[in-house]
C-alpha cells in the first residue's frame, strides 16, 4: 500500500518508467480532490520511496483529477491534470524535481459535464522542450457524448503555450474513461482518440520539427479509423 490517497484514486492512475526510475501520478476525483505525484528508483526500496516522495498538485478549483504522465527521451517527466473546466501542466526532471515555479494552466473553458474536471493527455518530444497537450471540451452532456478535441503545444518545456485550437474532431469522453492518448517519436506526435465520425479509434499525427512553421489550427491531419470501437 502506498497511501490512502492512492487507494481512493481507483483506476485514475498512470505509472511510467525510464532510466531506472519509476514515476506515478494519480487523482482523487471528489468535490475537493487533488492529484498526487511520486517518483522513486526502481529496486528494493521502491515502495518506501514512493510513499516518501509523494507531492500534491492542486491548482485550480473543484474536482482535480484525471492526470496523465509521459517520460520523454531526455528523462523529463510531463504531467497534466484536470481541475474545474481546466487543465494544468507541470514538468519534472529525472529526479522528480518540479521544473516550473508553479503548475501552468494550458486549457480553460472546457465546460460542464458530470464531474466538470478537465480531461487531457500529454507527451514530450525527444528534445525535452517540445510538449503537446490535448483536452476535451464538453458538449454539456453528463459523460461528454460528443466533445470537441482541442490541442496546444509548447516549445520551451511547458513555460508558455500556444492558444488552444479545435482539432475539428468529435470524441466520446466516456465520463473520463475514453480519454485520448499521445505518444512522441522524435518531433512527431501521434494522437489516438475515440472518433465519433468513424465509430472507432482514429489516429492523427503532427510533425513539430523546430522552425517548421506549424500552425495549431491546421497541423494534425486525421487518418482513417485504425481500430473498431472496442472501448
Amino acid at each position: 500500500r502506498i497511501s490512502p490517497e492512492f487507494d481512493d484514486a481507483l483506476s485514475d492512475i498512470r505509472m511510467r518508467g525510464g532510466s531506472g526510475r519509476v514515476y506515478l501520478v494519480s487523482g482523487k476525483v471528489d468535490p475537493s480532490g487533488q492529484v498526487y505525484f511520486s517518483h522513486a528508483d526502481a529496486g528494493a526500496g521502491l515502495h518506501a520511496a514512493l510513499v516518501a516522495n509523494q507531492v500534491v498538485l492542486s491548482e485550480g478549483t473543484g474536482r482535480r483529477g484525471f492526470p496523465d504522465l509521459y517520460v520523454d527521451a531526455t528523462g523529463q517527466v510531463h504531467v497534466t491534470y484536470g481541475a474545474h473546466h481546466e487543465v494544468y501542466y507541470q514538468r519534472y526532471n529525472a529526479q522528480g524535481q518540479a521544473q516550473l515555479a508553479s503548475d501552468v494552466r494550458v486549457f480553460d473553458g472546457l465546460a460542464d459535464w458530470h464531474l466538470s474536471t478537465g480531461l487531457s493527455a500529454v507527451a514530450g518530444g525527444d528534445d525535452g522542450q517540445t510538449v503537446v497537450a490535448v483536452a476535451i471540451r464538453s458538449d454539456g452532456t453528463q459523460s461528454i457524448n460528443a466533445g470537441m478535441l482541442e490541442w496546444s503545444y509548447s516549445r520551451d518545456g511547458g513555460q508558455t503555450w500556444t492558444p488552444p485550437a479545435d482539432l475539428g474532431w468529435i470524441t466520446d469522453g466516456g465520463e473520463g474513461r475514453r480519454r485520448p492518448r499521445l505518444v512522441s517519436l522524435g518531433h512527431t506526435f501521434h494522437l489516438l482518440f475515440k472518433d465519433n465520425a468513424h465509430s472507432g479509434i482514429s489516429l492523427g499525427s503532427v510533425d513539430l520539427t523546430p522552425d517548421a512553421g506549424v500552425q495549431p489550427d491546421a497541423a494534425v491531419i486525421p487518418d482513417a479509423a485504425v481500430a473498431p470501437d472496442a472501448a
